[in-house]
């Protein structure tokens, strides 16, 4: 089982990539715990698939069981385009059970 928390800053186009591990059938949590600025955007992929199995917008978190054995990515982006400079601080929760 991971349960993980980071924490970093982000900006519009400028973000972080967490990559992972999972087994097929494993259940995912990803909880953002908390931001300061604007919220950032969380993505969750498997692969080199172009399709996101998890976004995360407005809310705060995302449970799920996950669809295949391999290797997860887990991108989180600054939102704000009116402030390119505009930094974003995060902390976010992953686990997996």
């Amino acid at each position: 089982m991971l349960n993980d928390v980071t924490t970093s800053n982000v900006a519009y186009n400028f973000g972080d990539e967490y990559v992972f591990e999972a087994r097929a059938g494993q259940k995912l949590t990803i909880n953002l715990t908390k931001y300061a600025g604007t919220h950032p955007s969380i993505s969750l992929y498997y692969g080199d698939n172009i399709s996101a199995i998890a976004e995360l917008r407005a809310t705060a978190g995302w449970s799920g069981t996950l669809p295949k054995t391999g290797t997860y990515h887990l991108f989180i982006d600054g939102t704000n385009e009116s402030d390119v400079t505009r930094r974003s601080a995060y902390a976010i929760r992953l686990a997996i059970h």
